[in-house]
């Protein structure tokens, strides 16, 4: 099992239990948890975007050990692990107003989780493309 699979199943389910267990700890209602939630799942779509793709080559042409990838992709990698370092200080901030009993700050939350999750299904959507 690779890395990026261990990754990819692992640490959004890390997340999930976090939240749980704010949740648990400060008895906040499920409705102030919609933006870390949302949020939650921008960080699983992100992931599997870490991953290269696979490159058919002759396989007689390259040597043991090497990694061929495609330069569009390594560079779109790169930019989605800067994209995942954000969209984790988004997860706590999501978390962080939640526990607000301020509705300003309840629907920022929420429009921060969801845009965080939109923009990792354009980013899903731009990664089958390259």
């Amino acid at each position: 099992m690779s890395i990026h699979r261990i990754i990819t199943i692992f640490f959004p389910s890390l997340i999930v239990m976090i939240g749980i267990g704010f949740r648990f700890l400060f008895g906040a209602d499920t409705v102030h948890f919609i933006g870390p939630t949302l949020s939650t799942s921008a960080l699983g779509l992100l992931f599997p975007l870490l991953e290269p793709k696979q490159i058919e080559l002759d396989k007689k042409s390259i040597p043991r050990n090497t990694i061929v990838t495609n330069k569009r992709d390594s560079n779109f990698i790169s930019f989605a692990y800067v994209v995942l370092i954000i969209a984790t200080i988004t997860w706590y901030t999501c978390n962080h107003l939640s526990f607000s009993l301020e509705s300003e700050k309840l629907v920022y939350s929420a429009w921060l989780g969801l845009s965080t999750y939109f923009i990792s299904i354009i980013l899903t959507f731009i990664k089958e493309r390259i």
